[in-house]
């Protein structure tokens, strides 16, 4: 595990400075390219050591911070691999409609609920707001594969930064809710409890509207109404 550890930490320091580079730099640019693999490398370290850490909880008998582990890895490999495909179908968003992909829905609603379980009996708000996260995300994907996909012109190109930056928020949750006590273990010391739930809480609005001023500027930019779906 020290092993494991040691490389999710290091790939974490790489993943949090190559996140800003593609969302800075012109899109589709070989710069932007290159700093986004380096990030998606990055990220799938991350996965696989958090992964490898989560199931080491499940052996040690630690199943409930096992699956809030394995909660987090799952969703955010979500992300990545969306992010990644996207590019791989940009012929229409009924590719991305794949057996896999509704698998991954199923699971990150399913450990939703359980989180959400979870923090009925021992209600502790973490579990409650990435319960939540987990159903809200997969839910409503999951009935909306009922009807046909409806797509606006580039769907991928706001399908990609979209899922990047979700996984990039993933990176700083990790980075300023664990990383933090480590680097500096008294840092809450004789605050109140709700503190520590700041950086666990705070990359959320600032993502979802960092997707939504984006949104706004390339769809003003392409002259394609705000209401279109993606």
């Amino acid at each position: 595990m020290k092993f494991f550890a040691y490389f999710h930490i290091m790939a974490g320091a790489v993943a949090l400075v190559s996140f800003w580079f593609p969302l800075f730099t012109r899109k589709g640019a070989r710069f932007h390219r290159t700093a986004g693999w380096i990030f998606v490398g990055a990220m799938s370290v991350i996965l696989v050591s958090a992964a490898a850490m989560t199931v080491d909880r499940v052996i040690s008998g630690n199943r409930d911070i096992a699956l809030f582990l394995g909660f987090l890895t799952l969703i955010t490999f979500s992300a990545v691999w969306g992010g990644i495909m996207v590019l791989r179908r940009k012929a229409g968003p009924h590719l991305m409609r794949t057996p896999f992909d509704f698998a991954i829905l199923v699971l990150v609603g399913l450990a939703g609920l359980i989180l959400l379980w979870q923090w009925w009996q021992t209600r502790f708000p973490l579990l409650f707001v990435f319960g939540l996260l987990g159903v809200v995300t997969a839910i409503p994907e999951m009935l909306a594969w009922r009807k046909p996909p409806v797509a606006e012109p580039r769907y991928w190109f706001y399908f990609h930064f979209e899922s990047m930056i979700i996984a990039g928020m993933a990176a700083h949750i990790a980075f300023f809710a664990f990383g933090s006590i480590r680097l500096w273990p008294d840092l809450y010391a004789g605050q109140p409890w709700w503190l520590m739930l700041i950086p666990w809480v705070a990359p959320f609005p600032i993502a979802f509207a960092a997707i939504a001023l984006l949104k706004r500027y390339y769809r003003n930019r392409a002259g394609t109404p705000i209401t279109a779906r993606n």
